[in-house]
Formats: C-alpha cells, structure tokens, sequence
C-alpha cells in the first residue's frame, strides 16, 4: 500500500462527483479502479485490523467498496437524517442548538417505527436518488448489503445504518410536509410571529426525534405525545436530556447528562479491570485506554461534568487500592481525569465536497459512532 497516500485525491474527485449527483458514472467502473480497491484495504486495516488476514476481511472490504459509493450520496441528499460523517458529538450539538432560547423548541416527541427496514424499500428510494447508477447494480448492492446487515456484531453496523436511511427516506418526506423542518431562519421567524411554530427533526436509523416549540405542538400531528423538556426528562441513547433554568431572568439552557445505567457499566468496568488476573502493567495500560474511549465517547455531554468527576475519582480509588501498590517504585502509576466540553460540533453539509486529510477521512467511515 502506497505510504504517500496518493490514492485518496483521486477518490475525493469522483467522491465529489458523486456528492454533486450531476455526473452518470459507471458503478462498476468505478469500484473496479485501483484506487478505490486501496481505500477498501485502507479502511479494512484502520477499523478491523484482526479480520484482515481471516476470511471475514474480504467481507468487509466489499463492504467498504460500496460504502465509498454510497456516503457522498446519501450525505447531499437524505435530509432530516443522522448524516454518515456524524457522529454522537453531533447528535448531542443537534439537541443543543434545536433547544434554546432562540428557538424555543422546548417541547420533545419520539417516534419508533416498528417495521424493520426492508430490501424493497431500499432499492425503491436509493433508485430515485441522482449519481445512484444502474438500477441493476443498485439492487445487486443493497442485496450484498441486506445479507451483511444479517449477521449481525461489528462489521453490520455501516451496511445496517445504509439500508435503514435509505428504507425509511418516504417517512423523512412525510414529516417535511407536515412539520416544514428544513424552514430557512428568515421563514422561522415569520413562522413565530404567526404564532404557528417551528419544529426540528432527526432520524437516527429507526428513531424519529422532533422538537418544537408550543404554538406546533398545540397545532401539530394528531396523537403525537409531546413532553416538555422544562418538566420533565427524556432518555436518549446513553443520555438523559432535559432543560434547566439558568438564571433569576428565566433563561433555559438544554442539560445532557449521562444514564445511570452507563455510569454501573462504567464503575463495573473499572473494578474488572484492576481486579484481573493480568499483570499489574497491562491492567495500568487498560486502565488508561478504558478512561481514554470513554472520554471519546461522552465528552460531548456537558451537563455530565458531575459525574465524569466522580468516575474519575472512583477509578483513581480503584487504582490506589489495587494496582499502585504492586507496582515498583519511580512507576508512573498516573491515570487520566476525564473531562467533558462545552464545544458544539457544527457539522459540514457535504464535507465529501472538499478535500479532507486522511485521518479526518477515515474517521467518517468507522463503524464505531
């Protein structure tokens, strides 16, 4: 594999091309190149770098291939989804930016739909989409696709998120025509001064989250259960989301803080860690990683800050009592202190437009998000 990269530019092109939708390009051309081929064994080896000397790696690279096909497309032109460069930092400043002051979206509702994803749905809207392709390799590609997403564990996970955004792009439709949530800020702030309300909506794969302010949900979908964030709390993935009153002038601000149920795993993590059978060095250096991916994971989560310090302070517990004291004197026994951030992730609308730099581009592909 070429240590200068040289490969990528040229894929960033027709990944553009692609984005753009304006360009008819031969699927199977394009997957056949080179380049694209050296991207697949890029990707395999960055984020399942165990399976790519098993049988299961050349799965996974043809996963890849159409994958590399398939996000610039669905990045420009699935709109109201969770987007294939996002990830939970993004969700969370998504929730954050639609609950404020400014929008007044306080009030909260959740949609399931119960159907799974079906192939016949997939092929039907991923035929209508520009720079697709040929109708016969879109169904032959979302067929590879159905029958990864099957089975189940790590390596499922891009090609199930694939066919649930393409499956369910007529419920996206749907609620644009009812909600009116791609309403640009000038048409919001008529739409306020009416008195006939605004509203934000998200699918992430079967999960429909919309917020709006009170004129929408007085007057909004029929039978739609709304909950207001500044009584009450509502569980999102690992995350407990609410509004909370900030000062004497009755300003809101939206709080995410982190379940529970997350903090248990967390502390039952830590203690199997430090009380394994392995050698003091090695549960050191798990130790580490294990506070470093959780960090990763959950710093987005600002009104977490409490419970990050108490975390850290269990783990740094848990180190004294059972891993400093095996360890020879002048060892750097330092564990980190996690932290949260206050930053919001201000996502691109179709970063595949741009050159991005590889670390940044390969990080879009992981199926850890």
């Amino acid at each position: 594999m070429p240590l200068d990269h040289s490969w990528l530019q040229p894929l960033q092109r027709t990944q553009r091309s692609l984005a753009m939708g304006v360009h008819r390009l031969d699927p199977c051309e394009v997957l056949a190149r080179d380049t694209w081929g050296i991207a697949a064994d890029h990707l395999t080896r960055r984020w399942f770098p165990r399976s790519v000397e098993l049988a299961i790696g050349e799965l996974i690279r043809e996963c890849y291939l159409h994958t590399l096909w398939w996000y610039p497309i669905l990045q420009q032109r699935c709109y109201g989804t969770y987007r294939p460069t996002w990830y939970r930092g993004t969700l969370l400043t998504w929730f954050r930016r639609s609950a404020s002051m400014a929008t007044q979206q306080w009030f909260y509702a959740h949609y399931r739909i119960e159907p799974e994803a079906t192939f016949e749905a997939a092929v039907a809207h991923a035929r209508a989409l520009p720079g697709a392709g040929d109708p016969e390799w879109v169904e032959e590609s979302l067929r590879f696709l159905v029958d990864l997403a099957a089975t189940g564990s790590l390596k499922s996970r891009i090609a199930q998120y694939l066919l649930e955004t393409l499956a369910f792009l007529d419920r996206d439709r749907a609620f644009e025509a009812s909600l009116g949530y791609r309403a640009r800020p000038s048409e919001r702030r008529t739409l306020r001064a009416a008195k006939r309300g605004t509203a934000s909506y998200l699918r992430y794969g079967r999960d429909i989250h919309v917020l709006c302010d009170g004129h929408r949900a007085a007057h909004g979908e029929e039978g739609a259960i709304w909950t207001d964030l500044r009584e009450a709390s509502v569980p999102v993935l690992d995350y407990v989301i609410r509004a909370l009153s900030g000062d004497e002038k009755g300003a809101w601000r939206l709080a995410v803080e982190l379940q529970s149920s997350v903090l248990a795993e967390a502390r039952a993590g830590i203690k199997a860690i430090v009380r394994g059978p392995q050698k003091v060095q090695f549960r050191l250096q798990q130790l580490r990683r294990f506070l470093y991916a959780f960090e990763a994971t959950h710093r987005y989560a600002p009104g977490a800050r409490h419970q990050f310090i108490e975390l850290s302070k269990y783990a740094a517990s848990q180190s004294k009592r059972h891993l400093k004291a095996q360890l020879g004197s002048g060892t750097d026994s330092t564990i980190p202190r996690i932290r949260v951030t206050n930053t919001l992730i201000i996502p691109s609308p179709n970063p595949f437009l741009e050159p991005a730099p590889l670390e940044v581009w390969e990080r879009w592909f992981s199926p850890r998000r």
